[in-house]
């Protein structure tokens, strides 16, 4: 039988849960200082920083109690739970607002705006997607712990993100998103291209690529198919509208005379996402949800280009 996820013994603090690292089964490290292996364990972060937190009582064993600034090594296999901080106080905000488009017993439907991650990582904390949310006055009643993000959209990307708050639930949904059996659809601005008939099939081979988070275009039997229609056209810019149910969506076509970049697995310009569920689960927030939109009296300041002043330290 599988292993049960551990649940953290801490609270959510400011909408953040704990941060958690397994600690390895070595008999090399018993009876040493717990403090020595998180300074080699992460040596990016100074030993007067993890003293501090030590001995303000801010790392914590699998029940909840503080260690202390002598605490030994934790029996092989243990875990300890501790607080991000070494950026929170940093952390530029974000200057774009989500809308919460759809609320029902199992789903909160979200639009994110550019520049604005999904999850706490790397030098993004507090400015996320999922710590507005569990901040939300209106959406405490929830459970904000159990808010699940079912998807991802890159940071600059806008679009519909939907969260399961239910765990009972949260797995019929996550099984649609692995399946592939949830459409999606991108929009973005691309230059004009006469030469091409929309709207235009595009069948290939995807893989991924290196680093790890790109995708590439590879040779053999096709695994995605995008439709790419033309919604507008808009003089030197056509605005495009693109999806597929296989993996990532194609890129756009590249401008007559240049070639394709690869790996190319985003399209080009300000693009957004959105999903719509075949399936019939309970009340699933809507059948198309990239025709939901925000109020017209709240709109989203689109022309501003935000980009961070600086890159803070990598923390943990």
């Amino acid at each position: 039988m599988a292993a049960m996820k551990k649940t953290a013994p801490l609270p959510l603090i400011d909408g953040i849960k704990p941060s958690y690292l397994h600690l390895p089964c070595d008999k090399k490290l018993h009876g040493t200082l717990l403090l020595d292996f998180l300074c080699r364990r992460f040596p990016y972060i100074g030993r007067e920083i993890w003293a501090g937190r030590l001995s303000d009582g801010h790392i914590f064993d699998e029940a909840g109690t503080p260690l202390a600034a002598d605490a030994a090594f934790r029996p092989p296999g243990g875990t300890v739970y501790y607080y991000r901080e070494a950026i929170a106080a940093e952390e530029e905000p974000v200057p774009f607002q989500e809308h919460i488009l759809h609320i029902d017993e199992h789903l909160i439907v979200a639009d994110k705006p550019h520049f604005l991650p999904v999850i706490p990582g790397g030098r993004f904390l507090r400015e996320t997607l999922l710590t507005r949310l569990r901040l939300r006055p209106e959406l405490q009643h929830l459970n904000p712990e159990n808010f699940t993000p079912l998807h991802r959209l890159d940071k600059d990307t806008a679009g519909v993100i939907l969260f399961a708050h239910r765990p009972e639930s949260r797995r019929a949904y996550q099984t649609l998103f692995q399946s592939r059996a949830v459409e999606k659809t991108y929009e973005a601005l691309a230059p004009t291209r006469t030469d091409l008939a929309y709207p235009l099939h595009i069948r290939s081979r995807l893989e991924r690529g290196e680093p790890f988070y790109l995708t590439r275009q590879a040779e053999g039997e096709a695994n995605s198919h995008t439709i790419i229609e033309l919604a507008e056209n808009r003089g030197g810019q056509h605005h495009h509208r693109t999806g597929g149910k296989q993996g990532r969506p194609q890129p756009l076509p590249p401008p007559a005379g240049q070639r394709q970049k690869t790996p190319a697995p985003r399209p080009h310009g300000r693009a957004r996402h959105a999903a719509a569920e075949r399936p019939a689960l309970p009340r699933p927030a809507a059948r198309r949800l990239h025709r939901l939109r925000p109020p017209a009296e709240t709109p989203r300041p689109r022309d501003r280009v935000y980009r961070p002043l600086q890159r803070p330290q990598k923390a943990v």
